[in-house]
């Protein structure tokens, strides 16, 4: 706490004014509260403006790693995209060896395959039909 002291009452008394030192001491009074309270308000500035500060500092952090976060779960999400895309390319080429490769065994051990046009099918009538565990039945 700051004290302002002034010796006005030898210079009142000096000019014949005794009540004007009063009302001068009363003013100063009055002004040493106010600059009172403008440097207690200056004091809680240096305490709240440091403050927030740092609360807007760490807004600003967490948005940043907020956004990278975000960046490398796009960059996540894209790998396994191409991943994917191998993962079906290579499936692909593995299917198309494998029937050139069986094509190559069928052709090198003799075999052919019949033709598509010709073929019957067989239906068996209802009544011939065996369940599991019945006998057959013969004509």
């Amino acid at each position: 706490m700051i004290r302002v002291r002034v010796r006005i009452a030898d210079d009142a008394t000096a000019r014949g004014k005794r009540g004007q030192g009063k009302a001068l001491t009363a003013q100063l009074d009055t002004a040493a509260r106010a600059w009172h309270a403008r440097a207690h308000g200056v004091r809680l500035a240096w305490v709240v403006i440091p403050f927030i500060a740092i609360l807007l500092g760490g807004v600003v952090w967490v948005n940043v790693a907020r956004l990278n976060l975000t960046t490398q779960t796009g960059r996540t999400v894209d790998m396994y995209d191409q991943v994917q895309s191998d993962v079906l390319k290579l499936r692909a080429k593995l299917a198309q060896k494998d029937g050139q490769v069986v094509d190559q065994a069928a052709r090198r051990l003799g075999m052919v395959q019949a033709p598509g046009t010709g073929l019957t099918y067989v239906t068996v009538p209802n009544d011939a039909r065996v369940t599991p565990g019945q006998a057959p039945r013969t004509r």
